[in-house]
């Protein structure tokens, strides 16, 4: 018996008010000194005027703190009370094998326990990387090819299809976690993810 929690990244790890954060390339002001345009994709550069420098030119996008504390603690904490769970990948992340690794990083940074062991994890299972059709079928396609009856699973994420989609709505009652994409995961959320996958 294995207990599985499918697992977004944007609106979960991610609320979408938490922008990856830039930095500039020259001075290293970050965005919470000035104000730049949020960009989400780490590495990229876009020529922008830095007001600290007062010059033109890359503003170099960062992924410092990107992940809210409250939010990692949040995992970790379910992750700490459910010995040997597994995780899924279910988010678009998982095509990106430098999102993943990004995703590693951040729970590295943490320095929390449980986070730093699925860290060291070198090949994360994903849901189907070519399936891209809604949220729960994409789950679900997993769930029938490599989850037993015995197994215990939840689905944590902002997309609503995962509960509300006629096709599969029965096989994922009582299974979805469904946060606030403002928000992401709280701490009274993963108490939920802790009772759905404990034993009776």
């Amino acid at each position: 018996m294995r207990s599985l929690i499918f697992l977004d990244v944007d609106g979960v790890l991610l609320p979408h008010q938490a922008k990856l954060y830039q930095c500039c390339a020259i001075c290293n002001a970050s965005s919470t000194e000035h104000n730049f345009v949020n960009r989400d994709e780490p590495g990229d550069d876009v020529r922008q005027i830095c007001p600290p420098c007062a010059r033109t030119h890359n503003i170099k996008v960062s992924s410092r703190d990107a992940f809210p504390r409250r939010c990692l603690e949040a995992l970790n904490h379910v992750l700490e009370k459910v010995p040997g769970i597994k995780i899924i990948l279910s988010s678009t992340w998982r095509v990106d094998g430098g999102a993943i690794t990004e995703i590693k990083q951040q729970f590295l940074n943490s320095g929390l326990s449980a986070l730093g062991i699925w860290a060291g994890v070198a090949n994360w299972e994903t849901t189907n990387t070519a399936n891209f059709s809604v949220r729960q079928w994409e789950i679900y396609e997993y769930v029938q090819a490599k989850v037993s009856s015995s197994d215990r699973w939840i689905a944590i994420d902002d997309d609503d299809s995962i509960e509300k989609d006629e096709k599969y709505k029965a096989q994922f009652h009582g299974r979805t976690i469904l946060t606030d994409a403002q928000v992401g995961l709280t701490m009274d959320l993963a108490e939920e993810c802790i009772c759905k996958l404990s034993p009776p």
